[in-house]
């Protein structure tokens, strides 16, 4: 599967629908083993979150990965690609934009910037959904074990940098844009990230 240009989808639209057929086609043949009936597909091409059902694009959201590209070692700030699956939540019920830690919300709010621009820091805020990787010696196991690299897909205080890779290996959401998803993000969801 190639794709020649990168464009921005939109759920429901023909193209995103064409699109997601195809990934979910690919999601099947990879991995005959896991359920795609549900499941969340990152693109790093083209920065974008899926949330797929039957082969459709029910939501698509902007996101940023790893500034430093697509990898899979301890300390890379890189983004693991392959499949992964949610395994816990951090800051349940936390507000947006509040600040979150490996403890869960520390009861200090972020000031959100809204301009493209790098603040040096990468806070972690309103929600962060733990990845544990499913692939032995990829992205699980070892240096390269997607969940003891801390991989989650989480809000930031950076949204003005969504759109663009700009985090240290997570997939950044805009604060609004993970609580629409939350619902969805059950533990053993699939989450598929390709550099497609």
């Amino acid at each position: 599967m190639i794709l020649l240009v990168s464009v921005k989808f939109t759920a429901g639209s023909p193209e995103s629908d064409h699109y997601c057929g195809l990934i979910q086609d690919y999601a099947k043949s990879h991995y005959p083993r896991t359920n795609f009936r549900q499941f969340v597909f990152v693109s790093i091409k083209h920065q974008q979150l899926f949330y797929i059902e039957e082969g459709k694009a029910k939501l698509v959201f902007s996101v940023s990965t790893a500034k430093k590209g697509f990898g899979f070692t301890y300390n890379s700030e890189q983004t693991p690609t392959g499949l992964h699956c949610i395994k816990g939540c951090i800051g349940n019920a936390t507000p947006s934009g509040g600040v979150i830690d490996k403890n869960g919300f520390t009861g200090k709010k972020a000031e959100i910037v809204s301009e493209a621009i790098s603040t040096g820091k990468d806070i972690i805020t309103t929600r962060a959904y733990r990845l544990d990787g499913m692939e032995n010696g990829k992205n699980k196991g070892g240096k390269v074990d997607s969940y003891s690299r801390d991989i989650m897909l989480h809000g930031t205080h950076e949204e003005g940098l969504i759109g663009k890779p700009a985090s240290h290996g997570c997939i950044r959401m805009r604060n609004e844009d993970i609580l629409m998803l939350e619902p969805l993000l059950k533990d053993g969801l699939p989450v598929l990230i390709l550099h497609y």
